[in-house]
């Protein structure tokens, strides 16, 4: 049985909880004598048609919630999409929301978000997030650049050594 484990977080609590178990039993108990008396003193026509307008009920009002949700997440999915502005010279000392809109050009700009009018704070370059794709001749130039910077950290370190003996 697991009246003796213990609560897989808190160490000094059991597994089950008493005081809910003392709360829903009786409750418990007693709906079971009420359901047993109405089943016996209607006939089964009523009952199964009460109990289908329960689930209709029940059915719609769980619906309702469900779109409202939906509604609410979809509104908050949609705002989050909108990045926030990120630090610069311009907006350091801003004190309202702002965010970054990007228009058909391929501009971004930092918007302030409050009052009702839209105020322009800078203007920033459409920063692309597909790395560009080198030529050969690129890659090559790179490669000998980091083999030289390579070399040359190789020197630096290797100098004082080279100076003691």
């Amino acid at each position: 049985m697991n009246f003796k484990e213990r609560h897989p977080e808190k160490a000094n609590v059991v597994l089950i909880d008493y005081d809910l178990v003392a709360i829903m039993m009786p409750t418990t108990l007693a709906g079971a004598q009420i359901g047993a008396l109405i089943l016996f003193m209607f006939p089964s026509f009523l009952i199964e048609s009460l109990l289908t307008l329960m689930l209709a009920f029940l059915a719609v009002q769980s619906t309702c919630k469900a779109l409202e949700i939906t509604k609410k997440e979809n509104k908050e999915r949609s705002l989050a999409s909108v990045s926030p502005a990120p630090p610069t010279d311009a907006n350091v000392g801003l004190s309202l929301p702002a965010i970054i809109k990007t228009d058909k050009s391929g501009l971004s700009a930092i918007v302030n978000t409050e009052p009702p009018l839209a105020i322009e704070m800078s203007v920033l370059p459409n920063i692309d997030p597909a790395p560009k794709q080198l030529s050969d001749e690129e890659k090559a130039e790179k490669a000998e650049k980091a083999e030289k910077t390579e070399k040359e950290i190789t020197e630096k370190q290797l100098a004082p050594s080279l100076k003691q003996s």
